[in-house]
């Protein structure tokens, strides 16, 4: 048995079901090769062999990028949507000239536009309802915060889609309301924002836009990769 490069002692989350734990993992040529008791992979042990024990620390699966978000990369940046983050546009004049832009160019076919941020582009107007009513009396409007946490619609949006006051909030997001049960033009959460956007994008076509996507995120993924390789300090 070839010795491993690096083996890990402490409490190990596996996150498998029969066998939630683990006292030791080994890891060769950048993957692990076992994890079991102690004694299973002292075996892997070699002259060579670069041992950690963590004491009361516990190692956590971290092979898997969770907080990335290719489908909503590729629907935000894609054509259909106009690109307004404070990255691409510093103050608040231009951000309101690209809504009102937008609005005159598409027409009943809705205007989307997205990166929303009141923080980093001072001076914009509150997107209430009337706000977004107004700048948009017959085009459905829909605008995306930063965040990606919340957007906000007009009233010829809620219609392009068949959102209503009756419409329940979806698993985990919401819709807001005002003090008359009607809605206010906001949408919280993942489940809120999509519903909104495909308006514009049909569900239909999230499979070959994700596919289309998965290679820049690899892309992105290798410099950062690369990047950890060079700035991590020896033995660390």
């Amino acid at each position: 048995m070839p010795a491993a490069d690096l083996v890990i002692r402490g409490t190990v989350l596996t996150v498998d079901e029969l066998n939630p734990t683990a006292e030791a993992i080994a890891v060769s040529g950048g993957r692990i090769v076992a994890v079991g008791a102690r004694s299973d992979v002292e075996s892997w042990i070699g002259p060579e062999t670069q041992t950690i024990d963590l004491g009361d620390g516990c190692v956590m699966p971290g092979l898997v990028e969770a907080h990335g978000h290719p489908l909503m990369e590729a629907i935000v940046l894609s054509d259909r949507m106009v690109d307004i983050r404070p990255v691409t546009m510093r103050d608040a004049d231009t951000v309101v000239d690209a809504i009102r832009s937008e609005v005159a160019k598409r027409g009943s076919d809705g205007a989307y536009l997205n990166g929303w941020d009141p923080l980093l582009q001072n001076g914009l107007p509150e997107p209430t309802l009337a706000w977004l009513n107004a700048e948009a009396p017959d085009t459905p409007l829909v605008v995306v915060h930063n965040s990606g946490h919340k957007a906000y619609f007009n009233t010829a949006a809620a219609g392009k889609v068949g959102l209503t006051r009756e419409t329940p909030d979806p698993r985990g997001a919401r819709y807001g309301h005002d003090a008359n049960g009607d809605l206010d033009g906001t949408g919280e959460e993942t489940g809120a924002v999509f519903p909104l956007l495909s308006g514009a994008i049909s569900p239909s076509d999230y499979p070959a836009m994700l596919h289309a996507e998965s290679p820049r995120c690899a892309r992105l993924a290798s410099r950062r990769d690369r990047a950890a390789t060079r700035t991590t300090p020896p033995n660390s």
